[in-house]
């Protein structure tokens, strides 16, 4: 009994867990050209990443 209980509670936390999400932000420099970024994360932090390029001028692609 205690056994499922354990696989029950593993398979609850690898469930909810989110996937590491990546886009590519990109930049028309005028003096060098077309710039590239990518940005990765999960969560805040990869929504975080995509409004500071976008702030700054960039355009992100998800």
């Amino acid at each position: 009994m205690r056994y499922l209980i354990t696989i029950a509670g593993i398979m609850a936390i690898l469930s909810s867990t989110s996937c590491k999400k990546c886009t590519t932000c990109t930049f028309d420099d005028p003096e060098r050209g077309k710039l590239s970024s990518e940005v990765c994360g999960k969560g805040n932090i990869y929504q975080s990443g995509i409004d500071t390029h976008e702030d700054n001028g960039w355009t992100c692609n998800e």
